[in-house]
């Protein structure tokens, strides 16, 4: 009779213990769910939207400043638009001639592009030395492989831009100005957060009008941070600055404004 009851006894604890183990999966698998639940509810934005902002690039396409012009219609400021192809040089020797494999591939002209190219701050030029001495001496810096690219031609470089994230394009104007008129009253410009901006004479005085306002757009980058092309989207219109007409005289008498 004892020796039943123990074996009751016994019978009676694994139950239990059974019982408890399933109690606790069960309530694991309860919290998982619940966490679930919670994710595709609530987190699920959230975290997309988190994903999408850093596999979102936004940018933004200077726009072309107006002209300035005299009473009679004689142009005193005016800009063109330029486009330059732009190599970011990795610091890591064999990376960098590996882009300029891909350049060699990519673009037949690459070593006109070489010879003519520029650093960024237009300082340093190739000469005579060999393409690998001036990849050597140029490791880690911003370089112009060409800064006079027709916007007819650049749809040219589109397969080097998809393949090395190191070339880009860049898009930038240059002022002119007519030669009778001082420098002091046409004024001067300054480079704010990439926009042009006057910062003194009749640059200044009409800014807000012959500024005009940049593109903007945005595109998908991919895992290793390329753009992929087919996502890019304009977000923004540009544009263009308005013209001006001053009171004053394209002439070499020119001294102040009327």
């Amino acid at each position: 009779m004892s020796l039943t009851k123990e074996t009751d006894n016994l019978q009676q604890k694994r139950y239990n213990r059974v019982n408890l183990t399933l109690f606790c999966f069960s309530l694991l698998m309860i919290l998982q769910l619940m966490r679930l639940s919670y994710f595709m509810i609530f987190g699920r934005e959230e975290i997309l939207k988190d994903i999408t902002e850093k596999a979102l690039f936004k940018g933004s396409i200077p726009a072309m400043r107006g002209r300035i012009l005299d009473y009679n219609e004689n142009v005193l400021a005016w800009s063109t638009r330029h486009f330059a192809i732009v190599w970011n040089i990795p610091k890591n020797q064999p990376t960098a001639l590996k882009q300029l494999e891909m350049l060699k591939i990519d673009v037949p002209c690459w070593q006109l592009l070489i010879e003519n190219s520029t650093n960024w701050n237009k300082k340093d030029k190739v000469s005579d030395i060999s393409v690998n001495i001036f990849i050597e001496n140029h490791l880690g810096k911003t370089i112009i492989l060409d800064n006079e690219i027709n916007p007819g031609i650049l749809h040219k470089f589109l397969p080097l831009f998809k393949n090395c994230n190191a070339f880009t394009s860049q898009t930038y104007f240059i002022r002119h100005y007519s030669k009778n008129i001082p420098k002091n009253i046409i004024g001067e410009l300054k480079t704010i957060n990439g926009e042009k901006i006057g910062i003194s004479g009749l640059e200044k005085v009409y800014n807000k009008k012959i500024q005009g306002t940049p593109a903007e757009f945005e595109v998908m980058l991919d895992e290793k941070g390329k753009w992929l092309y087919e996502t890019w989207k304009k977000t923004k219109e540009m544009k263009p600055g308005y013209d001006v007409n001053v009171n004053i005289s394209d002439s070499p008498q020119t001294k102040n404004i009327e």
